[in-house]
């Protein structure tokens, strides 16, 4: 019996220590000021890609709250293989997305992921680089 009271602090313990550490994230939808194909054409004449996913998320973890707008550029034709120039477009692409918000503050972060996928013989492979910058930063 004593063995099962040591244990259930234990317990107690480990759970609300691994609560702490977990996340958890949402969907927050954008509100853009103009319309979704104004934002897809302006996007299109900075970078010509195969396909774009634009989500935004609400993400509490630790205790705290904050919320990211990421934009998944996929298979893009004219990324830059600079480091120094793929940063330029990514944040370009990210100041874009956040003037183009009805409320510019929206989103904490912003998250530009340049990604490559191939598919071959039902196999797909994916591969990514991305940029986080802050509102601030924009």
């Amino acid at each position: 019996m004593r063995t099962g009271i040591r244990i259930q602090p234990l317990l107690c313990t480990a759970f609300v220590l691994i609560a702490a550490a977990c996340s958890s994230s949402v969907t927050k939808s954008p509100s853009f000021a103009v319309s979704a194909d104004s934002v897809q054409t302006a996007l299109n004449k900075l970078v010509d890609c195969e396909r774009m996913n634009v989500k935004g998320k609400e993400i509490k973890a630790n205790g705290e709250q904050r919320t990211e707008l990421q934009v998944d550029i996929i298979n893009g034709k004219n990324v830059p293989a600079d480091d120094a120039a793929k940063s330029a477009l990514a944040k370009d692409i990210a100041m874009l997305m956040k003037h183009s918000l009805q409320d510019p503050q929206e989103y904490k972060s912003f998250k530009i992921i340049f990604m490559s996928v191939k598919e071959k013989n039902g196999v797909t492979q994916k591969s990514w680089e991305g940029k986080v910058f802050a509102t601030e930063e924009l």
